[in-house]
């Protein structure tokens, strides 16, 4: 029986990303978990090309049958592009059989206001704090700040996928020596921006991501029974993972189990500053004169993927008839 995500009881969240396949799959996990409900959508064009990543979320939302979910479209810019080679996956996602049935996509998802807007708006209408979980880069929420400084009053906290403290990062690019994960690197100011805000600030670095390996078990586990409709799925948007490393591993992923698994992480307090300039630019450094963050120092990566599995497999969906 699928859960009601729409009681007015549950914790809202708003979900910032950045349009990745990875982002698309913290999605889908997201709507299945039934203490929360997500109040709105804002992609910023990341690792992305806009239009196909909002095509995709919005399969998605038909897929969950829950179009009156608004999405708004950042017209934000970056300091730094992620690579094409990155950033076409989000077209050859759009254009495969991932989700099978061809869905009539309802273009009334697509907020006519830009996602600055649109995320003050919600954050705005609910009664008590809102959550959000970021798993891009921080341009858009911070873009939004800026606009509605009243709104920091309203955020409860930030989790965001972000950062590597003693992980190699994954920003390869000019001029630069690799330190740096690209949600960070991409715009380093807002990063920064956002640290000085004030808001609380849980950070999934790249480090524990890599604590949780994507295997054949796990793989196998998602698509061996067809009745697991998200499991499907979410093995096939794995595909089209792209990791510096060249090891596919769970980035987006992580707030969204720590929203339900809590248990499931163990934090770590410090302080923080975001390198501004010079080869190590984007890298995070700790720093006592920085700003604090909580940061997962680790994940049980065993538990995780069994319940990331069962967690799809106990949510069911409808698939549309064609």
């Amino acid at each position: 029986m699928a859960v009601e995500l729409s009681k007015k009881d549950l914790k809202p969240v708003f979900f910032d990303n950045d349009g990745s396949a990875d982002d698309i799959l913290a999605l889908i996990t997201l709507l299945t978990i039934d203490n929360c409900r997500i109040t709105g959508i804002s992609v910023t064009e990341g690792n992305c090309y806009l239009k196909s990543a909002i095509n995709s979320v919005q399969k998605v939302l038909d897929l969950f049958s829950f179009p009156q979910l608004h999405v708004g479209m950042s017209e934000c810019n970056g300091l730094h592009a992620f690579p094409d080679t990155w950033r076409v996956k989000s077209k050859e996602l759009e254009s495969s059989d991932v989700f099978k049935q061809q869905y009539t996509v309802h273009l009334s998802n697509v907020s006519s206001e830009e996602a600055v807007d649109l995320m003050a708006n919600c954050l705005i209408k609910e009664k008590e704090k809102t959550i959000v979980v970021l798993t891009g880069p921080a341009t858009n929420l911070v873009n939004t700040l800026e606009k509605y400084p009243q709104l920091i009053e309203k955020i409860d906290r930030v989790l965001w996928q972000a950062g590597a403290f003693l992980a190699d990062g994954d920003a390869i690019a000019p001029d630069v020596d690799g330190s740096a994960e690209w949600n960070i690197f991409w715009d380093q100011v807002s990063a920064q921006k956002l640290l000085k805000s004030g808001v609380p600030i849980f950070m999934f670095p790249l480090d524990v991501s890599l604590q949780i390996t994507i295997d054949n078990y796990l793989l196998f586990n998602l698509s061996n029974n067809e009745e697991n409709v998200l499991g499907v799925i979410c093995s096939k948007l794995i595909d089209f993972f792209e990791a510096a490393n060249k090891k596919k591993h769970f980035q987006a992923l992580l707030p969204v189990m720590y929203l339900k698994y809590p248990e499931l992480f163990q934090f770590e307090n410090t302080s923080i500053n975001i390198e501004q300039r010079g080869t190590s630019v984007g890298n995070i450094f700790r720093s006592s004169l920085g700003a604090r963050i909580r940061y997962a120092k680790r994940v049980d990566d065993e538990s995780f993927c069994e319940l990331f599995i069962e967690q799809l497999e106990n949510y069911k969906v409808k698939m549309p008839i064609v």
